[in-house]
């Protein structure tokens, strides 16, 4: 079992960095600067290239369909490219570095071949990544051909792509195709487990009160974008007068009906949600998501009906 860590940083802030990737008893050596290297068969963004007078031998022949078909000026001699890696580690390297990165161009060559079929080309991929949350750092363990990655992201709860915890773990495949190890990028497995107790959700739900009723701002405590529910009970609170206290903590499936907040938030937030008992002025069952390190107010429903 092999292990390895990288971070996103930005390749135009100029320093050289060097990657070594040991590959059985060889070591392979890849020399990053401004600009990125390029792996065999990676397309490039413009082509210009001016054809020989001369009568082409085989290899520039062959160079010129490569420019014709779309692979970039930097592969055309195969004694200047970097090759693609041969081992399940080196390709789990290359991909999950250029993933963070956000570089399609690299990670495209290492995708399974179904998976490039799929996609099409570097650009279509990328434009898969770009409707994602971005990965900001990972660290992955491969054994065999499956690869764990542990996935750091920047935490939120998104209108399409719901909630986004801090840590993922994600599980792929590699795949060997004509002596490389490609990974099966489509069929990759993510976990993301919240990790905050209930217990902390009963004192984050009464800062937000508390703040409410002294008309501070709640901008650390509730969804930025907007209250689900009865949002009208949050500003009638401002200025009220009375004790502010909670109850128990609930899932989603005590609320009389949660469906509006499935709509909203998917069906995952019967699963990560949590409701709260707020007896204030005006008595509510508040709505919260386990968003970073605490429970943010996403939405408010009506006090449970009594029987």
């Amino acid at each position: 079992m092999s292990a390895r860590r990288f971070r996103r940083f930005g390749w135009r802030h100029g320093a050289a960095a060097v990657g070594l990737l040991a590959i059985g008893s060889t070591a392979w050596v890849v020399n990053r600067g401004s600009d990125k290297p390029s792996y065999g068969g990676q397309p490039s963004k413009s082509l210009s290239f001016t054809l020989p007078s001369r009568e082409p031998e085989a290899a520039d022949a062959a160079d010129v369909a490569n420019v014709l078909t779309g692979a970039s000026t930097d592969s055309l001699n195969a004694r200047d490219a970097a090759p693609l890696p041969t081992s399940v580690t080196g390709s789990a390297q290359v991909f999950l570095d250029a993933i963070v990165e956000g570089d399609a161009v690299t990670a495209f060559p290492l995708l399974a071949k179904k998976d490039r079929n799929f996609f099409g080309s570097p650009e279509q991929f990328g434009a898969s990544l770009a409707r994602a949350a971005p990965w900001l750092d990972a660290q992955f363990t491969t054994a065999g051909s499956k690869v764990v990655a542990t996935v750091q992201r920047t935490p939120e709860l998104d209108d399409a792509l719901g909630l986004i915890t801090a840590d993922s773990t994600v599980t792929l495949s590699a795949v060997e195709e004509s002596g490389v190890w490609h990974i099966d990028w489509r069929n990759r497995i993510a976990s993301a487990e919240p990790t905050l107790s209930d217990a902390r959700a009963t004192g984050d739900v009464l800062r937000w009160a508390q703040a409410r009723q002294a008309c501070r701002p709640v901008a650390d405590l509730e969804q930025a974008t907007g209250l689900t529910g009865v949002a009208g009970f949050a500003p009638a609170l401002c200025g009220a007068k009375g004790a502010v206290s909670v109850g128990d903590v609930a899932t989603l499936e005590e609320l009389d009906d949660p469906g509006l907040f499935i709509d909203a938030f998917g069906g995952d937030v019967l699963r990560w949600g949590r409701v709260v008992t707020l007896r204030a002025p005006i008595d509510m069952r508040v709505v919260v998501a386990p968003i970073g390190d605490r429970w943010v107010v996403v939405g408010l429903d009506r006090p449970e009906t009594p029987f």
